[in-house]
């Protein structure tokens, strides 16, 4: 199994992946997963930088954007990720790339 493409349907909150299995293409549907990651003294995760972060984390880019301005003047990290690249990411880790 290896993904061929993917489309990102902002309207809907979903990615929808074409894959090759058994050279057939299949079609599959995943949540999109938006996160990013804020200061926090008492966070309980870290930066490369040995920063102490917390994570939002959201399937709705609604939620995502509205929790993001209520983070103005806070550093955020990997809020431009697109969300596509983590879906593949997460999902197609160890596959081989598709032909």
């Amino acid at each position: 199994m290896s993904y061929t493409d993917a489309i990102f349907d902002r309207d809907k909150d979903r990615i929808l992946v074409a894959e090759r299995v058994d050279g057939s293409r299949v079609f599959r549907e995943y949540p999109a997963s938006y996160v990013f990651y804020y200061d926090n003294p008492k966070g309980k995760f870290r930066t490369i930088y040995d920063t102490p972060v917390s994570r939002f984390t959201t399937h709705s880019n609604k939620e995502f954007k509205k929790e993001l301005r209520s983070q103005h003047g806070v550093r955020t990290w990997e809020s431009d990720i697109n969300p596509v690249f983590k879906c593949l990411s997460e999902n197609y880790r160890h596959q081989p790339a598709p032909q």
